[in-house]
This record gives structure tokens, sequence and C-alpha cells, in this order.
């Protein structure tokens, strides 16, 4: 077991890259982190969500994350540069974890196919 420090608000959603190597948190402290499993070493913060991160996923192929937030907008970001690929401003504050299912062009030019669930 380890102890993974690094966020300073309560964490909502974690999840495991396709590999098994890294764990991507999101939490209330408005951030994403990504974490090197075996060690517990915190490899990087993802900024760019004004309210609490609500899910997060990795891509099937683990070169992107994606993060829902209460700010009603969903980022797709490159796990490699921790840069923002794209940014969706949605109708909805509430996010479950977004999964990505296969890989197409969706109209936003994301590429991805993105559940949502919102309330």
């Amino acid at each position: 077991m380890r102890t993974f420090i690094g966020h300073t608000e309560v964490i909502n959603s974690v999840c495991f890259s396709p590999d098994g190597k890294y764990a991507l948190s999101g939490s209330l402290d408005k951030t994403l982190k990504l974490w090197e499993v075996a060690t517990g070493e915190e490899i990087r913060t993802f900024s760019g969500h004004t309210k609490r991160v609500t899910c997060v996923d990795f891509s099937t192929d683990g070169k992107y994350a994606l993060s829902g937030s209460m700010d009603s907008t969903l980022i797709l970001w490159d796990v490699e540069t921790g840069e923002k690929q794209e940014f969706l401003q949605t109708t909805t504050r509430w996010f479950f974890r977004p999964v990505f299912h296969l890989m197409a062009n969706m109209c936003f030019r994301v590429v991805g196919l993105i559940h949502c669930y919102g309330m």
C-alpha cells in the first residue's frame, strides 16, 4: 500500500493508465495529478479547471487524459506534456466518469468518443 501526497483537498476520482504504471487523480483543489504507481512519486499537476474536478480517465492508449469539472468543462490533456489539447464548455456541471470507448473524430476535434452522464 502507498500513500500519495500532493492534493490540498479531497480526491474525487482516481483511475489507472492502461499499462497500470500510472494513476491519475482529480480533486476538490481543481487539479489533476499524475502519479507513478510503483513509487508514489507525483509526476505532473494539470491545472485549468476553475472548480472541483469530478471525474478523470485515460485514453485507451494512455497518451491522453480527460477530466470533467463542476465548472461545466471537459478538458482533454496530453499526459506527457501536461498541456491542454481541447476544451469543451458544456451545459451540465456534474460529470460521472468520462470513458474513452474508441478512437474517433468528434465535432469539436477531440480524438476520442466520450460518454459523460450529467445531472
